[in-house]
């Protein structure tokens, strides 16, 4: 994910939590398929090689998923 589309994810997230991968592509208009970056994304975020966390965390958009189906 480059700047831009982080940035874009961030602004997103702050103006009303994501509920679905399928609502961040709605919201997130991009050329690239979103959920596949996504993904690495999560997968490098739980390796901890980014410093930022948009995915994983005490508040993030996939704890609220995970906590909903338990």
């Amino acid at each position: 994910i480059g700047k831009k589309l982080t940035w874009k994810i961030i602004e997103e997230k702050e103006k009303k939590p994501f509920e679905s991968l399928n609502e961040i592509e709605e919201r997130i208009k991009s050329k690239i398929n979103i959920k596949e970056i996504i993904v690495e994304r999560i997968i490098d975020e739980l390796q901890n090689k980014d410093k930022y966390k948009l995915f994983v965390g005490p508040h993030s958009f996939l704890k609220r998923i995970l906590r909903k189906k338990s």
